[in-house]
């Protein structure tokens, strides 16, 4: 089996670089949702502000790297429309509203570490719908994910 560039181990200073980054942007954007919460904003309306921020940021890199021009011959298929506000409709929308909810009724670093485990939940959909073969090393990582996060209710 041919090995894929992001699994040839090799070590990539910008991959680790914007994870670094991402981390970073993660962590300020819920210490700052911490704070519009704890003023008595509701979890709705902070949604909406992160909602309007996400838009504007990808207008911005749109308009700059200029993804925002259609390809030729792209068109919609089937229940691509419908597949399309399902994802808008429970990820962004729901799963971010959710998360506000969890910032403002608990400590943030628990919040931010339940939040953290939601990849966790795709490894069985990789396996069920995607036909992906599970690994062992996947199976393991979710265990001492899900492991650490029931120590933290321990305690």
């Amino acid at each position: 089996m041919e090995k894929r560039d992001d699994q040839s181990g090799r070590f990539h200073l910008p991959s680790v670089a914007f994870t670094v980054l991402a981390a970073l942007g993660q962590s300020a954007g819920l210490i700052l949702a911490k704070a519009a919460l704890n003023t008595g904003m509701s979890s709705l309306y902070a949604t909406l502000w992160r909602m309007i921020a996400a838009l504007g940021t990808a207008a911005l890199f749109a308009a700059l790297f200029r993804f925002a021009r259609p390809r030729a011959g792209a068109h919609w298929k089937g229940g691509a429309a419908l597949a399309l506000l399902g994802g808008a409709v429970f990820g962004p929308f729901l799963g971010v509203w959710l998360s506000q909810v969890a910032i403002k009724y608990t400590a943030t670093g628990i919040a931010s570490t339940i939040l953290s485990t939601t990849p966790i939940f795709l490894i069985p959909v990789a396996a069920i719908i995607e036909h992906e073969k599970t690994t062992w090393r996947a199976v393991l990582g979710a265990v001492v994910a899900v492991a650490g996060v029931a120590l933290l209710f321990l305690r």
